[in-house]
């Protein structure tokens, strides 16, 4: 898993070095296993890989899935990396937040920029789910997180998301997935 999730990374890099000599820079949200972050030369390797192809650190955010439990070991291996990645300028996601007693703690102690909702939580719209995705959206605020809705469909999803507080939407009511990333929002917002 570790090689893939550094292949992965190298070629992300590799269309952000791209973007960058065409002047279309872009952000990308690259996703990496826990298991990563355990890794004690990821960062000075990440590092280095910036450095060499010329690129900002604030052009990756590095997303990692809490969804699933996490032990507290796995919180704090989390924390540090986040921690290591903040000289560098790159940035942390937390994915797959479904408004558990796990998800929440990961929030109140990896520094992390964003949160990203999770598919099963915006399916469900029982009033109870409503209340956990709402309770959910004040708490990454509270803590200057900025909340990503993933899948989104269609217009009636993305008013009521927008009504929760939700920063962010994906999926195909944006646009559905292409090879090129040329979405033009300037023009969609007109």
């Amino acid at each position: 898993v570790d090689n893939l999730d550094r292949w992965v990374l190298g070629r992300c890099m590799r269309v952000l070095a791209d973007r960058s000599t065409q002047g279309r820079p872009v952000k990308l949200f690259v996703s990496q296993g826990v298991v990563a972050v355990r890794d004690a030369g990821r960062s000075a390797w990440l590092r280095q890989q910036l450095e060499t192809r010329h690129l900002r650190g604030d052009q990756l955010v590095l997303e990692f899935r809490i969804g699933d439990p996490l032990d507290a070991a796995a919180i704090g291996d989390l924390a540090r990396f986040a921690e290591a990645m903040r000289p560098l300028g790159t940035l942390l996601s937390l994915s797959g937040a479904n408004g558990s007693e796990a998800a929440r703690e990961a929030i109140a102690r990896i520094p992390a920029a964003f949160l990203k909702l999770s598919p099963q939580l915006l399916a469900d719209s029982t009033p109870q789910a409503r209340e956990t995705l709402r309770s959910l959206v004040d708490t990454a605020h509270a803590r200057g997180l900025r909340v990503i809705a993933p899948r989104v469909e269609d217009a009636r999803s993305a008013a009521q998301l927008w009504t929760l507080g939700v920063d962010y939407i994906q999926g195909n009511f944006v646009q559905q997935a292409a090879a090129e990333m040329n979405y033009d929002f300037q023009a969609a917002a007109s």
